[in-house]
């Protein structure tokens, strides 16, 4: 990935690219040499291998070296990417995509969730059949550590700039305010390219680079009524104080009449 300022030149590219081994670098020059430990990042299940400690262990010791024959496309973000947004802004990447016959928006782009997610509330407005749900569950680990289950796993096509792939999603019914999360599954199928600095995404195709465009008013209607539901709140301090009024007047009316 590149990110072009006008004012810039773009360096010459790479056609050899970096070498790796078992899909890391084997040094990090900027590695602090006294830190303590090294923290991880937390995942969902693995979709490349069975929920067990002897498969895991086996699939992360595998060879991961194996010979380049992809084409070296170059997507490329430019600082003209973010005309139109409301800067500065911390919003996350909130996109729309056809997933089945529908044009579903909310679509929330997790670049730390290995899975894809869709929600039961989701597939009901869709009418799909809820027989085609896999009932196969997954593990769901949060970030304070709580652990939640899927329902199972649902086979959909989801079509983004003419390119339809077929997707496994993990079907939940936890409360919230998207109707799916894209996490690496989808990126990487799609060889898509996420920048939360431009809020877009782009990806290679054979007619081009495609680029997939934020909708910031919806990213940011969705931070409103997630608040909400972290923070429920009954009444407001304003309609509290009409409800107030409105019934010592009830009971003034009623005194009167006696």
């Amino acid at each position: 990935m590149l990110w072009k300022n006008p004012e810039q030149a773009a360096p010459a590219a790479n056609v050899e690219g970096p070498k790796r081994g078992r899909g890391n670098r084997e040094t990090d020059d900027d590695e602090p040499e006294a830190a303590r430990g090294r923290i991880f990042t937390i995942l969902g299940d693995s979709t490349f291998c069975q929920v067990t400690t002897a498969s895991i262990k086996a699939d992360s010791n595998r060879n991961w070296t194996r010979p380049f024959n992809e084409p070296n496309d170059e997507v490329t973000f430019y600082e003209s990417d973010t005309n139109g947004l409301d800067r500065p802004h911390n919003d996350p990447l909130v996109i729309t995509l056809i997933i089945g016959d529908f044009n579903v928006e909310r679509v929330l782009v997790d670049m730390g969730s290995t899975l894809d997610i869709i929600f039961l509330t989701t597939l009901r407005e869709m009418k799909v059949d809820m027989t085609q749900i896999v009932q196969i569950p997954r593990h769901v680990l949060g970030f304070s550590r709580e652990t939640t289950m899927t329902l199972g796993t649902i086979k959909l096509p989801v079509q983004a700039k003419g390119i339809t792939k077929i997707i496994d999603f993990s079907v939940t019914y936890q409360p919230t305010v998207y109707n799916a999360i894209i996490g690496t599954s989808w990126l990487n199928q799609f060889r898509d390219v996420a920048s939360t600095y431009h809020l877009c995404m782009k990806f290679p195709t054979s007619n081009g680079v495609k680029t997939i465009w934020r909708n910031q008013k919806n990213a940011r209607i969705c931070f409103m009524e997630a608040h909400k539901l972290r923070n429920p709140v009954t009444e407001s301090t304003a309609d509290a104080k009409h409800k107030k009024a409105k019934l010592g007047r009830a009971e003034e009316k009623a005194i009167s009449e006696q």
